[in-house]
Formats: structure tokens, sequence, C-alpha cells
């Protein structure tokens, strides 16, 4: 009868989540629904290679593009897919206006995306918010659609696959170095 008391506790319990070893600076978080799946996907900045997973960069005019990517923590301490970038471009209000998502998925063909950009799917952005020391929040949803792309990288729909749905939040204090003003 202790045993199996002992397991329904111990199954009753949370799954801890993975998390990036002492490698990486976690910065901020993309809490996501992944077609009905909920998980917090770290945004972080690589120590070893200094690569943000997080960037703004100078589109043109006083237009930005703030790129961010929020990785699954594997139990080694590293990251993986599922992968969720989202491109967002600035404008010189602060104003957000979302041009792409894309989620990378494990074991996905590279010839292969599910996307929603200006072409396929849609996506919505109701809530942005940026502020001069970096800290950027928003929210975020989407309907992906498979695509294929061919030798040429023209992209068309694959045919027979569902949309993914996804829906989010990201909140993140982007490191200096990696943000234009």
């Amino acid at each position: 009868m202790r045993t199996l008391l002992a397991a329904l506790i111990v199954l009753a319990l949370p799954v801890t989540a993975h998390e990036l070893s002492d490698s990486f600076d976690v910065f901020g978080e993309m809490a996501v629904t992944l077609d009905g799946t909920e998980m917090v996907l770290p945004i972080a900045l690589d120590l070893n290679s200094n690569a943000s997973q997080a960037e703004i960069r100078p589109l043109y005019g006083k237009l930005r593009m703030l790129s961010v990517s929020g990785v699954t923590a594997t139990d080694a301490g590293g990251w993986d897919a599922p992968i969720i970038n989202l491109i967002i471009q600035i404008g010189g209000f602060g104003q957000g206006t979302l041009m792409h998502i894309m989620l990378s998925e494990k074991g996905q063909n590279k010839n292969k995306q599910t996307v929603a950009n200006m072409e396929f799917g849609s996506m919505d952005l109701p809530e942005f918010s940026i502020s001069e020391d970096g800290t950027v929040e928003f929210r975020f949803s989407a309907e992906l659609v498979r695509t294929v792309l061919d030798s040429a990288y023209n992209q068309t729909l694959e045919e027979g696959q569902p949309p993914v749905k996804v829906i989010g939040t990201v909140s993140m204090i982007i490191p200096e170095a990696y943000r234009v003003k």
C-alpha cells in the first residue's frame, strides 16, 4: 500500500522542466501554447559563442527589426527544437508589426518550414511594448502552415497538412550589445 501511495504522489508532482546550462545567460522567456501543449521556452545569450537569441538591428530609416527565438532546453543543458522564431518590425515610435513566425520542429526536413508570414498563415500582435532599457514584452497568436521549398527556394503549401496554432507571450530584457536604439 505504501508503494502504491508513493507512486501516486510521484505521478501527481509536476514534471521538472529542463534548464539551460551555465553556458547561457537567460534574459527572457517565451510562454506558449503550441497546438494545445503549454511550454516555456528560454531566451538566452550563449556565453561561449556570444550569440544572442534576441536582438534588435537597424532596418532602414527609423525602422528596426527585432528577432527573437524561444528554444527548448535539453536534459544536458543545451538547446534543441522545438524553436519558435519571431521577426517584428519596430517603427519609429516603438510600435511593433509582426512580420514572420517560424516553428522549427524536431527532425524537420530543411526543405520544409512551418510558418506564418505576409504570404502564408495568419498572425496577430495585439500588444507590444519596448522601453529604452531593452525591456520588450508582447503577446502574439498565429496559425502556422506547413510549406515546402523547391530547389529554387520557391515556397508552396504542403498539401494535406493541418495548421499549427500557437499563442504566447514574450518578456525579456535584451542585453545592450544586442540592440540598436
